[in-house]
């Protein structure tokens, strides 16, 4: 349920038997459910951005790069004449982000966008684009909300 003002926007996800709230301050919370199985990442005021489940465990050895962060849906004018198949043959989900500059099966964070949520590269963009992560959005709106930031990731080597 999403309650909208002028000035507040807040967001109740209800997880188990617990209700979380959230409001624009937040910039990224992780939140797990009472038996520790899913993990949602909560971002940009409030707004549910990445649900995809996360590692307990820490990547082995990490880079981290400050990137461009842009996003992408399934929708056709995005992408060639099969929308919901990625690069490597799966199906688009949440947690798939394309990125042309790392090997298919690498696994990313974007702590300050997206907490402790882990992107799988599953997808790949134009070749011109050597120098960003697309993340994948489940509509175009969400997609464009999202737009193109910068910020450190991640990268498990």
């Amino acid at each position: 349920m999403f309650i909208r003002s002028q000035k507040v926007a807040l967001a109740l996800l209800l997880i188990g038997t617990s209700v979380w709230i959230t409001t624009p301050v937040v910039r990224s919370v992780t939140i797990t459910n009472e038996y520790g199985l899913g993990k949602l990442a909560v971002v940009l005021d409030g707004a549910l951005m990445a649900y995809h489940s996360a590692s307990d465990k820490p990547f082995a050895s990490v880079e981290v790069r400050k990137l461009k962060i842009t996003a992408y849906s399934s929708s056709p004018d995005e992408t060639d004449d099969t929308p919901n198949i990625t690069a490597m043959g799966s199906e688009t989900r949440n947690g798939v982000i394309a990125a042309n500059f790392l090997p298919f099966g690498t696994q990313v964070r974007i702590p300050k966008l997206f907490g402790d949520t882990v992107f799988t590269v599953e997808d790949r963009m134009h070749r011109r684009f050597q120098d960003r992560l697309d993340v994948w959005f489940p509509t175009k709106a969400e997609a464009k909300r999202f737009g193109l930031q910068y910020t450190e990731v991640e990268i498990e080597i």
